[in-house]
């Protein structure tokens, strides 16, 4: 276990906006001539998000003021000082269906009226601000005009603004989350991270004599994913940088930092002894004697976060420093960092309240060479790991019915990203998704109670950008969680079918049925998930097949058919559940429970995933769909039809038929003819044996070993009552595939 050193790293600690409320995210940090730190921060309640800011003078904090208007959707802010003093600050503004930027300037006596920074059609996302020693204060920001996802910059000089460039033009990528800085030397730099040959790496740009330089590939190593990066002046020419690592296949994330100039790259990696393996939202800043510090947020045991600092000196690092002697806390920090005239730096973060710290000069200046003890690690390249899809998992299948063609679509409608407790950018998820997963369609599905306004409009649009009708179809949704379930709802995901309606938070007193009512409203579908576990079992008594047709039978929690059943084991490396849903599962709560009490549902998996760079995660279930195309509206209508099943992650190819009914259908019989029922399979590895079920009971099995399947079997004895049939696919190495059922009503 790693040692923390001294906890007196920060002189000072400020909880800001105490009275406040709402939620705090997405803080910036700007200090202007006098010193004087300048804290922004999000806040946000249900359906209000506001910008907020608070400064710190002569250790003492003033009173919080909103600086976004009232009734504006406010999301993810970025300040900076100008050259006159004046205090800058710009964030992205939801309205009418679309995103822009919007800021304020502070003149030092009042607030300057808000003001529209960017207006054209499109989504504007992720500002950031600086200014350089001429005068300018420049903005930089994610663009999407219709074709790609690019890097626009823009500045104001003595009022006077400058037209937009592309400063990503050339990488034939999608870009995304640009920082800038400003040099002594009049020089500005730009550095983002851009989705390139089914990878994220960081890429660089310099402003020179009215010109950005062609972007450069900073960070080469097909080895890791490259995110989020943030930069700072470096006084002997170019920039320090800093970025988040994710191996790919594993769940090791790390840090890394590169001096930057326009000659070279000096990459090297913050060794393991002074981070984790499990960070995020690295900022950096250069202190007094202008030596790089990075400060990160750090995954502890349990769901919980701390904020750490560390320092290099040119040849070790220095650290960790814990930022925060309180310990970490069950939310997501994003912290930020800036350098004072005096040479403090000034650390902010968001916990229930927006926080600032600051480590103080003469501190750091104390720091004794002994402090250095921390080799760093070099930047070595490394041999991405393949997913191993097989190329019969990939083989396009259709089925057809009634004169109608289906195609099998693979799928996964459960994944959280860092908008609640996930670990990586929505971006990411649906990137991998789509060309490392070769899936067809994703939902994002963050928990409601992390999902403030801002995030949820957010949701929508990135899924907007990245939907491909034909290829790869993105879907906007969140997970009703932890509240619901206290008030007895379970945990369900909720789909929408586009990029409009709204999310059904959760407000006292609120019941299943009104959640229900709620998502119908919006056109959307809920599915239960984890229906068998103590915490969140299903109610079965609310339950509305009309807006839940479909149910998650298996995810990375386990297998949720019946009471008792088998289940396929988690991967070694993977976190064990906190608590083993077999050892105390909930009678009456599975699948099986559900259809035996008359309700007419559909099956599927789906993750639950949180690491969406985990292979094994994405071995553990799946989403099957029967679709006429691969839209979101044909999508929609095969989840509203029950033509679906679920697998344990293997893309076995099942058709099932009663009748010559397929999955998911219902149909009235004449009492006294038979029932035949048909399967045909194809798998990527050994089916076992294969079980028809009827009414909960087994009544046929078919031992097989081997991955090609095709039987009838005729019902001699069907039931006189209404009845249903599903097919349970049984293979080697704990994989499992359920149909959806058909259902059989007799006259």
């Amino acid at each position: 276990m790693r040692a923390m050193k001294d906890l007196s790293i920060a002189a000072d600690h400020y909880k800001l906006g105490d009275d406040l409320g709402g939620r705090v995210e997405y803080p910036a940090i700007a200090v202007d001539h006098t010193g004087v730190p300048w804290v922004f921060w999000d806040r946000c309640d249900r359906e209000e998000s506001r910008v907020y800011t608070c400064r710190i003078e002569n250790g003492r904090q003033m009173t919080p003021e909103p600086v976004s208007p009232l009734g504006h959707v406010a999301f993810e802010s970025a300040a900076a000082v100008d050259s006159s003093g004046n205090i800058w600050v710009s964030w992205a503004w939801w309205h009418d269906g679309e995103w822009d930027i919007e800021g304020r300037i502070f003149d030092g006596s009042i607030w300057r009226s808000a003001r529209q920074l960017v207006a054209e059609r499109g989504s504007d996302l992720s500002p950031s601000l600086a200014a350089d020693s001429e005068g300018r204060v420049w903005l930089v920001w994610q663009a999407y005009r219709g074709e790609g996802l690019e890097i626009h910059a823009k500045y104001w000089k003595h009022g006077v603004e400058s037209e937009t460039k592309v400063v990503s033009l050339g990488t034939a990528c999608s870009n995304y989350r640009p920082a800038i800085t400003a040099g002594r030397d009049g020089s500005v730099w730009v550095i983002w991270d851009g989705w390139k040959d089914k990878n994220y790496e960081i890429f660089a740009s310099r402003y020179t004599d009215g010109s950005w330089s062609p972007p450069r590939n900073i960070s080469i190593n097909p080895g890791y994913d490259c995110y989020r990066p943030q930069c700072a002046p470096d006084p002997s020419g170019g920039i320090w940088a800093t970025w988040n690592i994710v191996t790919r296949g594993e769940t090791e994330w790390g840090t890394a930092a590169a001096r930057v100039t326009e000659e070279s790259v000096e990459p090297v990696l913050l060794p393991p002894g002074l981070v984790s393996k499990a960070t995020n939202f690295a900022s950096i800043a250069l202190d007094a004697t202008d030596r790089p510090w990075i400060i990160w947020q750090e995954r502890q045991p349990g769901r919980r976060w701390n904020a750490l600092a560390c320092v290099f000196d040119g040849n070790r690092w220095a650290g960790p420093y814990p930022v925060w002697e309180q310990g970490p806390e069950a939310k997501q920090f994003s912290p930020c960092v800036a350098r004072g005239p005096g040479g403090d730096l000034w650390v902010a973060w968001a916990r229930k309240h927006p926080m600032a710290a600051r480590i103080a000069g003469g501190w750091i200046g104390e720091l004794e060479q002994s402090s250095f003890a921390a080799e760093p690690v070099r930047w070595e390249t490394r041999t991405p790991l393949e997913f191993g899809a097989t190329a019969d998992s990939k083989r396009s299948h259709a089925i057809k019915a009634e004169g109608e063609e289906y195609h099998l679509y693979w799928g996964d409608l459960h994944n959280h990203s860092e908008l609640s407790d996930g670990r990586q950018p929505l971006d990411h998820c649906f990137a991998l998704a789509r060309d490392v997963y070769a899936l067809d369609f994703v939902c994002m599905a963050d928990h409601d109670a992390n999902v403030t306004e801002g995030k949820w409009r957010l949701t929508q649009a990135i899924s907007s950008i990245m939907n491909e009708p034909g290829r790869f179809v993105t879907l906007a949704g969140y997970e009703s969680s932890y509240r619901w379930a206290r008030a007895g709802a379970g945990h369900r995901n909720i789909v929408h079918p586009g990029d409009e309606g709204a999310i059904c938070h959760y407000r006292e007193g609120f019941t299943l049925p009104e959640l229900l009512h709620c998502v119908r409203t919006n056109k959307g579908i809920a599915i239960p998930h984890h229906i068998g576990r103590w915490f969140a079992p299903i109610d079965w008594e609310s339950f509305d097949p009309a807006v839940q047709p479909i149910v998650e039978i298996c995810s990375v929690h386990g297998i949720f058919e019946y009471f008792g059943n088998p289940w396929k084991p988690r991967p070694e490396y993977l976190p064990a559940p906190a608590v083993d849903q077999h050892k105390t599962p909930v009678e009456g709560s599975f699948v099986q429970d559900g259809w035996a009490r008359g309700l007419r549902f559909g099956v599927i998996g789906s993750t639950d995933s949180h690491i969406n760079y985990s292979y094994g995660i994405r071995r553990m279930a799946l989403a099957a769909v029967y679709a006429k195309d691969l839209t979101r509206e044909d999508l929609f209508d095969a989840f509203r039809a029950r033509r679906t099943y679920g697998t344990t992650g293997e893309r076995v190819f099942l058709d099932f038929r009663v009748n010559d009914h397929i999955m998911g259908e219902e149909f009235t019989l004449r009492r006294g003819k038979s029932v035949t029922v048909r399967v045909t399979i194809e798998a990527p590895v050994v089916v076992k044996r294969v079980d028809i079920v009827r009414d909960n009971e087994t009544v046929h099995s078919r031992t097989v070993n081997g991955r090609q399947v095709n039987f009838s079997w005729k019902d001699a004895e069907p039931s006189s009552f209404s009845t249903y049939y599903y097919a349970r696919v049984v293979m080697e190495e704990d994989n499992y595939a359920w149909s959806s059922p058909v259902w059989v009503d007799w006259e």
